[in-house]
């Protein structure tokens, strides 16, 4: 059976989902759906966040930590052991976001890094500092470097791509982005298939793609290989990360 230690060898009793603080051991154990990660007798236990070791979806705004734990993105990649930390604030007339992903499973990680632009008719070169944004439901949008999956019945002259970062087993990577404001809606698709950017937006989450690509490339990642395209078989070999939402008003 497999027990807490080997899920979140690194982390303590955490694991951080989309949008969510550390979840406790209860908390894991309802994701997970294995009531026996929990110790009998054993007290619930949560990891503490504070800005030197928040290793978790957790946010740090202004030195507050806001909270929620949150559920596993349906139909996404869980790649144990991977963590993912964040920090976003807003600076005067942009959105500041700082991030960390660390990669201590045993499998090599490829972070979404390099989002296209969209300028003069065509995509142009990808980007660190590209992000999409789109809504999140309600008066909140999404901020993100993610990959998705493909709208049905739709053909494409071009199909956007995006740029990935490899991140080794044992590696991490940090990034720093910053989002002009307000906010101004760019999707990878204008359809329905991903949500518009509301009118009014009150709140906003930043969220991070990591691809565990061992089912797209079976026999290994080839070294000439810096991206791919928005797919079905991408979406479902990524695991997003968010941060908790921040207010904009």
């Amino acid at each position: 059976m497999t027990r807490l230690h080997d899920i979140v060898p690194d982390f303590g009793a955490s694991a951080t989902f989309r949008g969510g603080r550390a979840c406790s051991r209860e908390e894991l154990a309802a994701h997970f759906s294995t009531p026996e990660l929990i110790d009998p007798g054993s007290e619930p236990r949560t990891v503490t966040a504070t800005r030197s070791t928040l290793l978790g979806a957790s946010l740090m705004v202004g030195g507050l930590v806001t909270a929620g734990c949150a559920k596993v993105p349906e139909g996404e990649r869980e790649v144990d052991g991977v963590r993912f930390e964040s920090e976003v604030t807003r600076s005067g007339s942009a959105l500041e976001v700082s991030y960390r992903v660390a990669n201590r499973a045993d499998v090599d990680v490829y972070v979404v890094d390099a989002i296209p632009a969209y300028a003069n008719g065509s995509l142009q070169a990808k980007s660190a500092n590209t992000v999409y944004v789109l809504g999140s439901g309600g008066d909140r949008a999404e901020v993100s470097k993610r990959v998705f999956a493909l709208p049905d019945d739709k053909t494409f002259a071009q199909m956007p791509a995006v740029g990935w970062a490899e991140v080794a087993a044992g590696e991490e990577l940090r990034r720093d982005v910053s989002v002009p404001l307000p906010l101004d809606e760019y999707r990878p698709f204008t359809d329905d298939s991903v949500p518009k950017l509301p009118d009014s937006v009150e709140e906003v989450i930043f969220c991070v793609g990591v691809l565990d690509l061992r089912d797209v490339y079976p026999e290994g990642v080839p070294t000439e290989m810096t991206g791919l395209a928005h797919s079905d078989s991408a979406a479902e070999a990524q695991q997003i990360f968010c941060s908790d939402p921040v207010p904009l008003g």
